[in-house]
């Protein structure tokens, strides 16, 4: 961190510590009361937890589950200082306090256990994102450059004639109107750019009609912060906004241009990025009132999901009476120092989280680099940024100028495949490029696991993609989703939903290896007590007991992360997976890709019951 990076940090600080106390507990007396309008959402608060899936799921009480105890929370252990008072919403697990350093925070009213289903909250406002391509207005699906659909009054771009979505209304229709979209279309002409522009304005202009349309909608939005004074502190921050300010007032509406700077500093401090439409990539911003009083940790302790237009949060680990209820706000993936900047420009705090903290990130060494001067330590980064990066096996110094020219070079190569949206035709590149990236930073880098999951993404990018790939395309499945389980294990433990995508993707590869070896040597019943191999049933033995975790990563461990164990590595264990399914029903249980889940749980374990516990090495 540098010095700068400090003294920014604490300006902020101040003007949060500046806040008129009467005011910010008015804003918590508000949201609460909104809260409890939530009830009718909420069925689970009025009786036990949202957390017995078993029965839930009919079929998922026929799988095998050894995980109970892999759940415990690794972060968020910090106890607030402040007496919990009752929850004016009965039922409810979690209230919003203010603390002091934290600002006003969602906590857990009583214990939580890792699965239940804290809160379900329909969206307040839906926009695409700041300068998204161009997309439909109703659904946000995306769309091309010259939409073969468009609002017959106003020209806006949609989907289909009959698009269910429902956010262009009457009154966006007329503003819309004044911008001339229908006479592009009647010339012929691509409007890519000019429907970027009017994707910008979507976030306040939606914002400022739910205001003047519902007042009690228009308090609750005012309680919501914007950071307006804190994020005048980065140079040049608002130069976007006023632009917008200024295209709203040519359009007719006629707003303050600081009324405009605190919608966008509202959506920017506590909108949600979701999927705007299932079939396709497009993202929308979307406010959720009483979710956005989650304050972020890297090691979260929630896991949320977008369905139906409401956002479901679930316990993805226990949480104390007490603790602080968390989400994300960074990706995962990034190393540390990536992430702080990232929440710094964006979110304007400097992360303090357990793994932030820590040099190694939960020993997972995400951000260091091969050491030049030995074979076997890692570089390991300093906190201070201008300060030399030390081996962690022969204490050997390298500048931090050359390690921060290393790394940069790496990200600079492989930006293109974050950037891209379709990876099919490009999984040799992408193997080319880890290769090349784990020769020269470590298998254990960021980039490296970035790439890996994108390659796994290509694989299984579609429905029963796995039913077309190789059995050595499947294995390399296997392999590089196992490692990245390995990674999540301590980077973001419990029911996250990275974790459970991987699941499904281990899950997907592995079922259709075992379909088409049980398809390729049918059993014989009346050899069936011995068709498992010594050396299987040595493997099957050392493996009983452990949690779905353990056996994923002691199955597929390597010892120095890139040379594969002939037997440890390559096997797959139908009892494993059979607990790995369970655990994927839990965390997929409200995401739409749930009924691939279920469909390789269903294959598993009609194979299972055929042939018994049985492990296949590769």
């Amino acid at each position: 961190m540098t010095d700068k990076e400090k003294e920014n940090n604490t300006k902020m600080e101040d003007n949060e510590e500046n806040e008129d106390e009467e005011e910010q507990d008015e804003r918590v007396e508000r949201l609460l009361e909104y809260m409890e309008s939530l009830t009718p959402y909420n069925p689970q608060w009025a009786g036990p937890g949202d957390k017995d899936l078993q029965q839930a799921m009919g079929d998922v009480s026929l799988v095998e589950n050894d995980t109970s105890e892999k759940n415990d929370g690794a972060d968020n252990k910090r106890k607030t200082s402040i007496e919990i008072e009752p929850n004016i919403v009965p039922g409810c697990p979690v209230g919003i306090t203010m603390t002091p350093g934290a600002g006003r925070q969602m906590i857990a009213l009583r214990d939580i256990e890792a699965g239940e289903v804290l809160i379900r909250e329909p969206y307040l406002l839906i926009t695409p994102k700041l300068g998204a391509p161009p997309c439909c207005l109703d659904c946000l699906r995306l769309l091309g450059a010259k939409p073969t659909e468009v609002c017959e009054a106003c020209g806006a771009p949609r989907c289909s004639p009959v698009c269910d979505g429902k956010g262009h209304s009457d009154m966006e229709c007329k503003i819309l109107s004044r911008i001339g979209l229908k006479k592009f279309w009647a010339e012929g002409k691509e409007a890519g750019n000019l429907l970027k522009q009017v994707n910008a304005i979507m976030t306040p202009l939606r914002t400022l009609m739910l205001v003047m349309d519902n007042e009690e909608m228009g308090s609750l939005v005012s309680t919501l912060e914007s950071n307006v004074a804190r994020r005048d502190i980065i140079k040049d921050s608002w130069d976007t906004e006023r632009k917008l300010s200024s295209a709203l007032k040519i359009l007719g509406v006629n707003v303050e241009e600081m009324m405009v700077l605190k919608i966008c500093g509202i959506f920017d401090t506590n909108a949600f990025e979701v999927i705007g439409h299932k079939e396709t990539e497009g993202k929308a911003r979307v406010i959720f009132p009483a979710i956005a009083m989650m304050n972020h940790s890297c090691i979260s302790n929630t896991s949320h999901h977008y369905r139906e237009d409401k956002m479901f949060v679930r316990a993805s680990q226990n949480i104390s009476k007490g603790d602080a209820v968390t989400c994300s706000y960074t990706h995962m993936l990034w190393g540390s120092r990536q992430r702080r900047k990232h929440l710094l420009l964006t979110k304007l705090f400097l992360c303090m989280c357990s793994r932030c903290v820590d040099p190694s990130e939960m020993g997972t060494h995400v951000s260091s680099i091969m050491c030049p001067k030995c074979s076997d330590g890692l570089l390991v980064p300093p906190e201070n940024a201008k300060e030399a990066w030390t081996c962690s096996s022969c204490n050997g110094k390298t500048e931090a100028k050359i390690a921060d020219t290393v790394v940069a070079l790496a990200e600079k190569n492989c930006g293109k495949f974050a950037e891209a949206t379709d990876y099919n035709s490009d999984i040799p590149a992408l193997k080319d490029r880890l290769e090349l990236i784990s020769s020269g930073l470590g298998y254990q880098h960021y980039l490296c696991l970035e790439l890996r999951r994108l390659i796994v993404n290509a694989y299984m990018k579609g429905k029963e993609q796995e039913l077309k790939l190789s059995d050595s395309e499947l294995w390399e499945v296997v392999d590089f989703s196992a490692n990245l389980i390995k990674f999540a294990d301590k980077a973001e433990p419990g029911y996250s939903s990275f974790r459970g995508d991987l699941y499904l993707s281990h899950l997907r590869a592995a079922t259709t290896l075992l379909y088409r070896y049980d398809k390729k040597y049918p059993i014989d019943e009346n050899k069936k007590e011995s068709q498992e191999s010594d050396e299987q049933q040595k493997l099957s033995s050392q493996l009983a007991g452990n949690s779905v975790a353990e056996n994923i990563t002691n199955s597929n461990s390597t010892g120095d992360e890139s040379t594969p164990k002939k037997i440890a590595e390559c096997h797959l264990d139908t009892k494993v997976l059979s607990a790995m399914g369970a655990d994927a029903l839990r965390i997929l249980k409200y995401d739409p890709v749930l009924p691939e889940a279920t469909k390789n749980i269903y294959v598993l374990y009609k194979i299972y019951t055929k042939r018994g516990h049985f492990v296949l090495s590769r």
